[in-house]
């Protein structure tokens, strides 16, 4: 499910509602199971990585209330990208636009991911075997892998320092 410029939380879950209309209507009268995958470069990546498990559950959510048992959302994978904005003028340089030009160089250069991917291999051979292993597994020996990481721990700590809260 493309993302690509949605600016905010519920025009993400209409875009979802509408996709899931289109395939329930192909689909009908069987019901659906759905694997959702988000992507596109959207200003709600912060919110979408920046607490995961609240997103998981809107979704869900949203699919309960639109189609009550037409449809069961059995997997959600985030692939979603911060909207670039570097290279824009910004009014306030501060803190969290130098943290946005950082994770935006060291995802852009596979060497960086690469090296991170090694500085952290201890740790990752210490998460439990679901992230280690199977289609979503943590794979440090591959930029792209590490590349979603980075993106995730960004909008993770963008999040935390702007003082939000997750979401229950």
């Amino acid at each position: 499910m493309d993302l690509e410029g949605a600016e905010s939380e519920k025009e993400c879950l209409d875009r979802f509602v509408k996709s899931m209309e289109d395939c329930v209507h192909v689909h009908e009268p069987l019901p659906v199971i759905a694997r959702v995958v988000f992507t596109g470069e959207t200003v709600a990546h912060e919110l979408i990585n920046g607490d995961p498990i609240y997103w998981k559950e809107a979704v869900r959510a949203t699919a309960i209330a639109a189609f009550g048992d037409s449809v069961w959302v059995e997997k959600i994978k985030l692939l979603t990208q911060a909207k670039p904005r570097v290279g824009e003028k910004h009014s306030r340089p501060g803190p969290l636009v130098e943290l946005e030009k950082l994770v935006h160089d060291i995802r852009k250069d596979d060497g960086s991911l690469l090296e991170l991917g090694r500085e952290l291999d201890g740790l990752f051979r210490k998460l439990p075997v679901e992230y280690r292993q199977g289609e979503g597994a943590v794979d440090p020996d591959k930029p792209q892998s590490m590349a979603q990481l980075v993106a995730q721990a960004h909008a993770l700590l963008v999040k935390g320092l702007k003082g939000e809260r997750p979401q229950s």
